[in-house]
């Protein structure tokens, strides 16, 4: 849910990263690190989002199959 949520925010301000790069083209040197910093940090942050959804989705299917572990220590004992 919260990976969702960030996961919003951070493809919203990917989308203003074009107009940040008009402002970039007076300074070059100097805003293109700021920039590049920028757009690396966003992307690193979607795709921790969408590892981290991928991992509470393998978490919950093996919660689900946790959930027959009683049932087969009763069998075998």
């Amino acid at each position: 849910m919260i990976a969702g949520n960030m996961r919003n925010v951070l493809e919203v301000a990917i989308k203003y990263v074009g107009a940040i790069g008009t402002f970039n083209q007076h300074n070059p040197e100097e805003s293109s690190l700021v920039l590049g910093g920028f757009m690396v940090i966003l992307k690193l942050g979607l795709e921790l989002g969408r590892c981290f959804e991928e991992f509470q989705g393998i978490l919950d299917r093996i919660h689900n199959h946790l959930l027959y572990l009683p049932m087969f220590a009763k069998i075998l004992h």
